[in-house]
């Protein structure tokens, strides 16, 4: 049986946890961080750590603490997606022997858990995608790219960016703007067109899957809105190019928003 740890969680979100875990699930709940020898972790737990009830440096503790064990559990770190310590759990996962070390976002504890039971979801490939892109932007707006990459695994509007990331739309375009880079809306289709492309070449999930993954209604719309952005349908895309030629296709992007490359 799967075993579910969940650090500072609000009763109503305990409620959420509890329910959707069902049997299926042992839950143990605990208010502050508990020793790691307390969770007796495995590769079988899963710990949900909310980060936004607790301190950043415990949080960062307790992870580094996890990485020391061999028996390393999934863990997954729910904070704001625009937040520092987002942005440096996700570069720590690329040293770390946590096998799902993920960041969610403050809203998302529920689409996380259904798509947690039994597979990786798309945060996988979230994680992968900025991995690629932080080097290309603008350090004023790194955190704001690091809520677009993970948004990015469905389709996103600029207004739910914003609200995700607690500023208004004005104030997203500004920041873009002032740091001379693409818009919002540019950041979070290629976002959802990378995300796309790490499923399509990496996994053995069909076109229709994929699709519905993404959020689209259907697989002509997604595919629309791939070929718009890439010329390729997502066939072609994945036939073709895939995710590391669709990353150098943004990387070109992005120099090119900043002057760059002419």
């Amino acid at each position: 049986m799967r075993s579910v740890v969940a650090v500072g969680l609000t009763s109503s979100d305990r409620r959420v946890l509890i329910a959707a875990s069902g049997i299926q699930w042992r839950t143990r709940l605990f208010d502050t961080v508990p020793d790691v020898d307390d969770i007796a972790p495995t590769p079988d737990t899963m710990l949900i750590y909310d980060a936004r009830a607790l301190s950043d440096a415990r949080c960062a503790s307790l992870v580094e603490r996890l990485d020391q064990r061999d028996c390393a559990p999934s863990v997954i770190i729910r904070t704001p997606l625009n937040s520092r310590l987002a942005v440096s759990i996700c570069r720590f996962s690329e040293r770390t022997r946590i096998h799902g070390l993920s960041v969610i976002g403050a809203d998302s504890l529920v689409d996380y858990l259904e798509q947690a039971n039994g597979h990786a979801g798309p945060h996988e490939a979230s994680v992968e995608v900025f991995r690629f892109i932080a080097p290309e932007i603008p350090k004023q707006i790194l955190e704001l790219a690091l809520a677009a990459a993970i948004l990015g695994c469905r389709r996103t509007s600029v207004s739910e960016f914003a609200r995700v990331c607690g500023i208004a739309v004005r104030t997203a375009e500004w920041r873009f703007s002032e740091a001379a880079y693409m818009s919002p809306a540019k950041l979070l289709a290629w976002s959802l067109c990378l995300n796309a492309a790490w499923r399509l070449d990496l996994t053995q999930s069909s076109i229709k899957s994929v699709a519905r993954e993404s959020g689209f209604g259907t697989t002509p719309a997604f595919s629309n809105f791939i070929k718009r952005l890439t010329g390729l349908t997502p066939r072609g895309l994945r036939e073709s190019e895939g995710f590391d030629g669709l990353c150098d296709r943004f990387r070109t992007e992005s120099r090119r928003s900043l002057g760059t490359v002419h």
